[in-house]
């Protein structure tokens, strides 16, 4: 890999750590907050949808802007923007003000996920392509991994609302290294030195949803994510509503799923670019799919082994899906379309977030009968949240495997 190569990958990594950071320290969190708020559980959660659905929204609109103004320009934006609304939420004195300025972070994160994949994958050599993708999926998962970890012990020293204490010089650092004059080309650059009008030339998004393997791997993302977050979304209130953990020792033991995660991505990755996809996301899927059943079958009486077991599946299912199906839905886009398709392959998973979180804890309220059960009540909606879950991983793999057997990216290269 280049060395201008590499220096957008540590971009991009800081990158895709913020915005996965940015979701699981409040997860962790919820619990403390929904107490300090004096909120319902639903309620509470709404901090980890305004987020979520913010990038949702903004995610198709940020990529075609990002393939219009360029991937650095953007990428700087976002940076900026992160940085100063992690600041704020630190001290937002009310609820409604950390709703408002968790849509502001996830606005900011939905400029980082339309602009760091794609510019990423234009920098790399085809064939290195899975490989650099799963390097940047690892980023991710130490977001999450260190997510859970670092937002107990913070939760416990500087209360609910000191989690974003650690985002903010990262995300200003980030912001400071990213030169929109210096680092280049975007696709647009690359138009203009062959001398042709760029709005002539680009693709129209529509190009980017007639791509069978683009819409397929996006709704099989969709789908996979929201098998991981209708679990991931419940496992917090579990352990320290149901079995008495603290934040600390709950985050201790969340952190297992994107711990597996950092390890199973680049593998996933770098086997995908000599074997092709299709493998890895329909195993990945029905791995998730068993984690999910594994963990509702283990409740009420489970221990933190087996609980922890589930979680490690579920981080394997993970793993093995996400940087082989990226790699593949980018290599699919159309060239001067990857803002745009690095955008959709966010909003698939911010998607997959929002509908697993929303649609497990309208599930789980509605059989336990109650906006904050606890004891058999939490027990049975929990379980029915999980069939939920298994649904859809079985789901994504039938998705995954109608796929056309993809090609890998040293074949696509050579």
């Amino acid at each position: 890999m280049s060395d201008g190569a590499a220096k957008v990958l540590r971009l991009a990594g800081t990158g895709s750590f913020l915005s996965a950071a940015g979701a699981s320290l409040m997860g962790i969190a919820l619990p403390s907050l929904a107490r300090r708020f004096g909120v319902t559980l639903e309620s509470a959660q709404g901090l980890m949808l305004a987020y979520t659905v913010t990038v949702t929204l903004c995610l198709l609109p940020f990529g075609v802007l990002a393939d219009r103004a360029g991937l650095a320009k953007v990428a700087k934006a976002g940076f900026l923007g992160f940085a100063v609304a992690s600041a704020v939420l630190v001290v937002a004195p009310s609820f409604a003000v950390m709703l408002a300025v968790r849509a502001v972070q996830g606005a900011s994160a939905a400029l980082l996920m339309a602009s760091m994949p794609a510019w990423l994958s234009q920098v790399v050599a085809p064939n290195e392509r899975g490989r650099a993708l799963g390097l940047l999926g690892s980023a991710t998962y130490v977001g999450l991994t260190m997510g859970p970890v670092l937002g107990g012990v913070l939760v416990d020293l500087l209360g609910p609302q000191g989690i974003f204490v650690l985002l903010v010089p990262i995300a200003l650092v980030a912001a400071l290294t990213v030169n929109p004059a210096k680092h280049a080309p975007t696709a647009g650059d690359e138009l203009a030195r062959g001398g042709k009008d760029a709005s002539s030339t680009r693709p129209s998004i529509g190009a980017l949803f007639s791509v069978p393997d683009v819409t397929r791997g996006a709704f099989a993302a969709y789908l996979q994510y929201a098998t991981t977050f209708a679990v991931a979304a419940q496992i917090p209130f579990f352990l320290q509503d149901e079995r008495g953990l603290s934040a600390r020792q709950a985050g201790l033991v969340a952190v297992i799923q994107p711990l597996v995660m950092v390890v199973a991505s680049p593998l996933a990755g770098r086997g995908s670019d000599r074997f092709g996809a299709r493998p890895f996301v329909v195993a990945g899927s029905l791995v998730c799919a068993f984690a999910a059943f594994l963990l509702r079958a283990a409740v009420p009486s489970a221990s933190l082994v087996v609980v922890g077991f589930g979680l490690g599946a579920l981080g394997l299912g993970a793993g093995l899906f996400a940087s082989p199906n990226n790699a593949s839905l980018l290599a699919a886009a159309p060239p001067r379309l990857r803002g745009s398709a690095s955008a959709l392959v966010a909003l698939a998973r911010n998607a997959g977030m929002v509908t697993g979180v929303l649609g497990s804890s309208r599930v789980l309220t509605l059989v336990a009968g109650s906006a904050r059960p606890h004891g058999p009540a939490f027990v049975e909606g929990y379980r029915a949240a999980h069939v939920l879950a298994i649904l859809f991983g079985l789901l994504s793999a039938v998705v995954s495997y109608g796929r056309a057997p993809a090609r890998s990216e040293a074949e696509r290269a050579g």
